[in-house]
């Protein structure tokens, strides 16, 4: 129930998809009056990487050393040059991460390409080449009831994990944690539209989030070159602290290849040769696995 008397507000974030490259909110609290125009976020300034803004803002409540406050996170979009299907430079627009102030609009952190130093607002990676499209998943790791980390995939075929567990902006981080397209020696162009399912649980290994996702490519989706995947990255990192600056991202040829698992037996990964149960068990076991998605 909404109380205007109560101070109560209700809020509508969106952005325009291919019809642009931007996000509004409106402040929607009393039905019966026109919508007011809170702010609106534009690729300039501090959003100059922003591209088409598929990505749906989650709103969660963070505290960046100011008190909890209400927050946005989206991801950059995506970059229309990525509709050829020979495209495989280098994005130069939606290779971007942002949380904004849910009611001001003004930016508390962004994760760019580059290699600068951190700043409050600002962290740099050199590998953040592809627009991110892909709406967020993210996560109260710690059950604190504040959003503490993202996980995200982009065009190029990286997963990545952004840390935002303290209150000093200067520590939050992004990484990438799993890689399996263009970046990677004889994988094909995969690319990640759709967001991250994560699901904490256990195995006789240990603690481990497990990170489920599917490849595919939404501007073209009948492309039939190569077969696109569904992976499950465990990520044993459970810890609230960021990812070490010398993690080593795992590739398809970390995980199993669980395609025929069911009725066949096991398909052999790479470098798992002369039907080597125990090498392709130990991938399973350790780091997860990916089935091939077969033509239609």
């Amino acid at each position: 129930n909404v109380d205007g008397y109560d101070d109560d507000q209700v809020i509508a974030v969106f952005g325009l998809r291919r019809g642009g490259k931007a996000y509004y909110a409106l402040d929607v609290s009393d039905p019966d009056a026109d919508p007011k125009l809170l702010w609106r976020i534009t690729n300039s300034g501090n959003f100059a990487q922003l591209g088409q803004s598929w990505s749906r803002p989650e709103i969660k409540e963070m505290d960046w050393g100011d008190g909890v406050k209400p927050v946005a996170i989206f991801a950059g979009g995506y970059d229309a040059d990525k509709d050829a299907r020979d495209s495989v430079s280098d994005d130069d627009e939606g290779n971007a991460l942002f949380i904004v102030d849910l009611l001001s609009g003004g930016l508390v952190w962004k994760a760019i390409k580059g290699t600068g130093d951190a700043t409050s607002t600002v962290y740099q990676h050199a590998e953040l080449d592809d627009s991110i499209p892909s709406d967020t998943t993210v996560m109260d790791a710690n059950g604190d009831g504040l959003a503490d980390r993202v996980y995200v995939g982009d065009t190029g075929g990286r997963v990545w994990r952004a840390d935002m567990s303290s209150t000093d902006r200067t520590t939050w981080k992004i990484t990438p944690i799993l890689s399996v397209g263009r970046h990677e020696d004889g994988e094909p162009d995969r690319r990640f539209f759709h967001r991250p399912d994560v699901v904490p649980t256990q195995d006789s290994v240990g603690d481990f989030d497990g990170i489920l996702i599917g490849s595919g490519n939404r501007p073209d989706p009948t492309q039939t070159d190569f077969l696109d995947r569904f992976f499950m990255l465990k990520d044993r990192n459970t810890v609230i602290a960021p990812l070490p600056d010398d993690y080593a991202t795992k590739t398809a040829s970390d995980l199993a290849n669980m395609t025929n698992a069911v009725g066949d037996g096991l398909e052999f990964s790479d470098g798992c040769s002369n039907n080597d149960v125990s090498c392709e068990l130990a991938r399973l076991n350790v780091n997860g696995w990916y089935i091939n998605l077969t033509k239609g």
